[in-house]
């Protein structure tokens, strides 16, 4: 009866009674759940979303019985095909199940994301990480020449775009002891065309932060910008794949919450393709837990699926001026045990530059070697920060 007279009711009143029957879904009955899922229908992803919740506010992600049965019972093709986003969140945070109940459930979870993927093609895959390495190797190097022998032999380094960030880093960091001249720029161009690299967007390096004080990383960057042989100034290579947050928005969610963003990338070569970003938080005190990843749902294969380098943006409200942070280099975010302050590679927020050094001693530490860097980038509320990602 109830079933019935849900069917000729509106969607508002219908999701708002569904979200109060099962408002506790540890304590709901198998009865309650199949009845919820005979009045979404083909609407699953109401439910999806009931069940992230119910993962979300627990402390450990366990499928307990009632959890277990309704994922096992829902038509997952069916929210993928009308909410791809809630699908692949859904599916990020059952990556970091704690416990299995069943020795075969993972191998069950696998066929599910398999089968329901087989709805709409995504050219890349399953879900690709964002490159964040420790960069802290490449500081041995007393000179930047051998730096920059060891970017090029790191299976990272698949790019120019990954080799401009590691010497961005190098230089930032020995800002008084690493040399800049035309001959690093002609060793830069002989790598590029031995790996047959594209070159790097105009837009990208003329916007990386330059710190006053670096006189080489200046230098570096007017040498590489008139460089043709590594630099094309294109129109449209850059997408904003969120919104503009303030230093205390970036950490809150960002850092603090799990993340899922479609975006879409208006290049001619892929027709408004729809991408997905996709960020699960550090999960209790291991910093290796944070990840990012992402990936495009195609309706049809690509012959050569897009290939994109992800950096952070950010604005100065006051003067309207853009920077580029790369991410590539920054290993993971981690925090001091109360989490209100937070560091990521270069950058932190939440304390004062006489407290930074202390409290960077008490850091959460996972298999990232943290860098004590000689130049740092502060998160502040006055700003905004966005990723954004290049079409290499």
């Amino acid at each position: 009866l109830v079933v019935k007279k849900m069917n000729i009711i509106s969607v508002i009143i219908r999701d708002n009674f569904i979200n109060q029957y099962l408002s506790d879904l540890s304590a709901s009955t198998s009865i309650q759940i199949d009845a919820c899922i005979d009045i979404v229908k083909t609407d699953v992803h109401v439910l999806v979303e009931i069940l992230i919740a119910h993962f979300e506010k627990e402390e450990k992600l366990v499928l307990d019985e009632n959890s277990r049965y309704l994922f096992t019972n829902l038509d997952m093709s069916s929210c993928h095909e009308m909410r791809p986003d809630i699908h692949m969140k859904l599916f990020s945070l059952l990556e970091n199940v704690d416990r299995v109940e069943k020795d075969d459930y993972k191998v069950i979870l696998g066929k599910l994301k398999q089968n329901t993927s087989k709805n709409k093609a995504i050219g890349v895959g399953d879900l690709t990480p964002v490159t964040m390495a420790c960069f802290a190797p490449f500081l041995a190097p007393t000179q930047l020449n051998g730096a920059i022998d060891m970017l090029v032999a790191s299976e990272t380094v698949d790019s120019l775009y990954k080799l401009i960030d590691g010497i961005w880093f190098r230089l930032r960091h020995e800002c008084k002891s690493d040399i800049v001249n035309k001959s690093v720029i002609e060793k830069l161009v002989s790598i590029k065309e031995q790996k047959g690299w594209k070159n790097v967007d105009y837009q990208y390096v003329s916007k990386l932060i330059m710190h006053p004080n670096c006189l080489g990383c200046t230098k570096f960057f007017e040498l590489l910008k008139n460089c043709n042989k590594l630099v094309i100034n294109r129109v449209g290579t850059s997408h904003a794949l969120t919104r503009e947050y303030s230093g205390s928005e970036f950490v809150g969610e960002i850092f603090k919450k799990d993340m899922n963003v479609l975006y879409t990338i208006n290049d001619p070569k892929f027709a408004d393709l729809q991408c997905l970003l996709s960020t699960t938080t550090m999960r209790g005190q291991n910093p290796d837990s944070f990840t990012m990843k992402w990936g495009a749902f195609l309706k049809e294969p690509l012959d050569q699926p897009p290939k994109l380098h992800f950096a952070i943006e950010r604005r100065k409200p006051i003067g309207d001026v853009s920077n580029i942070i790369p991410i590539t280099w920054l290993g993971k975010p981690t925090c001091e045990p109360s989490r209100s302050a937070w560091f990521w590679g270069c950058m932190y927020y939440g304390c004062s530059i006489e407290s930074r050094e202390t409290i960077f001693e008490n850091l959460v530490r996972g298999n990232d070697e943290l860098i004590l860097w000689n130049s740092w980038i502060k998160l502040v509320d006055e700003n905004r920060y966005r990723f954004i990602a290049f079409v290499i």
